[in-house]
């Protein structure tokens, strides 16, 4: 069934109909809890007011693998807070729209969600999306806190909740020399997600890999949907690398982890963290195969877990996205529990600099320190190594902690 919640003092769901129009956009009426227009404002809370918010995903179409889980986990961090009382006495209220993962509609969908004047647009979508809608969000200046905020400047309003693509590839890279104890002399295979960001990291990486002794047999990119990787795999293994990196979703994962093991590498491979989720590793079932993890994820018995089932937004709780998602809420609250009652976008961006080392609530354990600061947009450092141990059929910490590095950004154009 789709689905829009929003909040306000009193939260409610609507769910639509599943043979209804089952796509919010930028076209939709907005729906609210109290029905209606949000009316005139700047969305901040004050007078102890709702903080008016909006999310943007890529709910429908070829991203909604990616994207659907960060709507989720923003949408129970989100109810979760209000649940408890909302931010400084003030809930959050907000709407989640659909860009259909298509970059026309997603301009649309970001210039309607301006149109709304919230203290924040929480855009939970995949970098392609994103980027498409960049000189929109540029030009108006509202704090954006994104999923992927990857490959961009340093830009005073944009927030990533992702590790950057500097930390991206110091991860990659420090996970693959942590695998074999070093990369001094030693061949790695690249394999990632045919996108911009994933290019743009790769980029890095192979620069890393050689910074740290080791060489580069092959780097490919597999388009999303891809059925077959058996003739990338034969590819691999004919150069005889130490090492495989894979960077895609949960599903490229497995296509690509099979079947390089199945061509009959038995050397380590490092998949990144969008595809290292326990069902993703279960299914792999390759105790060869370390998983990067920036954080722990919802599983059962976590607070996150329980959040999610509370408000009937579990479908996607085990996945990377869904804790990501989780996390663009969570630097949303602190932004806002620091900036006060009366929060312009303004002053959100000035709070969110100003947090320095902060915590997040749910069990969210990661391997080092959340940080956030003026030269410091994305505020995760370190990741952990974990793999499937068919003795007890579950994901075990293998490395705990390997140093992402500080985010470096490009220059702004």
């Amino acid at each position: 069934m789709a689905r829009i919640a929003t909040a306000t003092s009193t939260r409610r769901t609507v769910r639509l109909p599943s043979l209804a129009v089952a796509v919010i956009t930028a076209s939709a009426v907005a729906l609210t809890a109290c029905g209606g227009d949000s009316g005139d404002g700047d969305g901040s809370g004050s007078g102890g007011g709702p903080y008016r918010v909006s999310v943007v995903s890529d709910l429908t179409g070829a991203g909604v693998t990616q994207a659907g889980p960060y709507a989720d986990g923003v949408a129970t961090a989100l109810d979760d807070v209000n649940d408890r009382g909302g931010v400084n006495g003030g809930k959050i209220e907000y709407k989640i729209t659909d860009t259909q993962s298509d970059p026309t509609a997603a301009q649309a969908t970001f210039r309607a969600a301006l149109s709304e004047k919230p203290v924040a647009i929480l855009a939970a979508t995949g970098s392609a999306t994103l980027s498409a809608s960049f000189p929109l969000l540029q030009n108006a200046g509202v704090t954006v806190i994104a999923a992927n905020a990857i490959g961009f400047p340093n830009h005073p309003f944009l927030y990533g909740a992702s590790l950057s693509s500097s930390q991206l590839a110091s991860m990659l890279a420090n996970s693959a020399s942590s695998s074999v104890s070093s990369l001094q002399g030693k061949k790695v295979a690249l394999v990632g997600i045919d996108s911009p960001a994933t290019r743009g990291t790769f980029g890095e990486v192979e620069q890393q890999i050689g910074t740290l002794g080791g060489t580069i047999t092959s780097t490919q990119f597999v388009a999303p949907g891809t059925p077959s990787f058996d003739s990338g795999a034969a590819n691999i293994i004919s150069q005889a690398p130490d090492v495989v990196v894979i960077q895609d979703s949960a599903a490229g994962t497995i296509l690509e982890a099979k079947a390089i093991a199945a061509a009959g590498f038995t050397g380590p491979i490092v998949v990144s963290y969008a595809g290292s989720d326990d069902a993703t590793l279960a299914n792999i079932a390759n105790p060869n195969l370390l998983g990067v993890r920036p954080y722990v994820y919802a599983t059962e018995g976590t607070e996150i877990f329980a959040a999610a089932q509370k408000f009937d937004h579990a479908k996607n709780v085990s996945n990377e996205g869904f804790v990501r998602g989780w996390l663009m809420g969570q630097m949303l609250i602190a932004g806002l529990g620091k900036c006060g009652q009366d929060c312009s976008s303004a002053d959100l961006i000035s709070s969110l600099d100003g947090l320095g080392t902060f915590t997040v609530p749910g069990g969210f354990l990661q391997f080092g320190d959340l940080q956030l600061s003026a030269d410091r947009h994305h505020p995760l450092t370190a990741v952990g190594l974990y793999s499937y141990d068919p003795a007890t059929r579950k994901s075990v910490v293998r490395i705990d902690k390997v140093d992402a590095g500080e985010p470096t950004y490009p220059a702004a154009q």
